[in-house]
Parts: C-alpha cells; sequence; structure tokens
C-alpha cells in the first residue's frame, strides 16, 4: 500500500517537474502597448520609473516592461542569463529592481496607492520563422508593509 502511494507522490512531482521546465509551451507575455480602464501605463512618471531601474540594475530600458494599475506595479525584464540563473540569484536581482522601482516611486505621488510590485522575468527564444517566443520564468512579488517599504512575499 505505501509503494503505491509513493508511486502516485513520484508520478505526480514528476509530471509537475515537466510542466515548469524551461522549454516548456506557455503563452508569451502581452506586449499591448495601449492603455485600459483602471491600467496607468501611459501615465507620466512611469518611464522615469522604467530608466531608474534600467540606471540602477543594469538593464536597458528595451529589455524593461512596466505595467501599472492603481495598486499594482508589474515589471517584465527579459534576461535570458537571469531566466537560467538559480534561485537566489533571481531573487537578488528581483530585490534590485524592485527597490529601484521603489525608490523611483516615490517622487511621484500618483504611485502612492501601489501595494505590490511584482518582477516577471522572462525567457525569450528566437524561433525558426518568428521573431522571438518567449515565456514567463518566475515571478517574484514584494508588498508593502507596514513600514510602507516593500518587502519580498512568499507564498
Amino acid at each position: 500500500m505505501k509503494v503505491r502511494s509513493l508511486r502516485r507522490i513520484s508520478t505526480a512531482v514528476l509530471i509537475a517537474a515537466a510542466l515548469c521546465a524551461c522549454g516548456g509551451q506557455g503563452s508569451p507575455p502581452s506586449r499591448n502597448s495601449q492603455a485600459t480602464a483602471g491600467n496607468l501605463q501611459a501615465m507620466s512618471g512611469l518611464g522615469e520609473i522604467q530608466s531608474a531601474i534600467a540606471s540602477t540594475a543594469g538593464y536597458s530600458t528595451d529589455s524593461l516592461e512596466l505595467l501599472a494599475s492603481s495598486v499594482h506595479l508589474r515589471i517584465a525584464v527579459s534576461d535570458n542569463t537571469l531566466a537560467h540563473s538559480n534561485q537566489m540569484d533571481r531573487e537578488n536581482a528581483a530585490n534590485t529592481i524592485a527597490t529601484a522601482a521603489e525608490q523611483a516611486m516615490s517622487s511621484h505621488p500618483q504611485f502612492a496607492a501601489v501595494q505590490v510590485i511584482s518582477v516577471a522575468i522572462i525567457h525569450t527564444t528566437q524561433m525558426q520563422g518568428a521573431d522571438r517566443d518567449s515565456h514567463t520564468e518566475d515571478v517574484l512579488e514584494f508588498r508593502r508593509g507596514p513600514n510602507q517599504r516593500f518587502a519580498h512575499h512568499i507564498t
């Protein structure tokens, strides 16, 4: 009886690992530049935050995409090296990015209500016959705490 349960658990783990593998087929992140209702993407200051993150974290602004709502800032960074790095390296890079965003947002009152910063690490690949294919490798979330600072949130 115990062997059967162990086999089921092992099978479930293997299936989950295969589904989460780097080469998995996932839908690419949306790159829609049109602002939707409640979206602050076109809001003044978002470009300055993007530039501050690029400068602090050492990325080009082309490798960063920022989307914002009234309470959430999503930062997508396209970095294949980071996508293949270990979890600690991804967490350290995301922390640097979130800290740079937090500092830049402090001078823009329109971002005062933001409660969550999520950093999505995007893995892009050159596909035959297509420009690029990509998938999200990891998303790290930072939430505003009682001290009004953003801290890595682990679920």
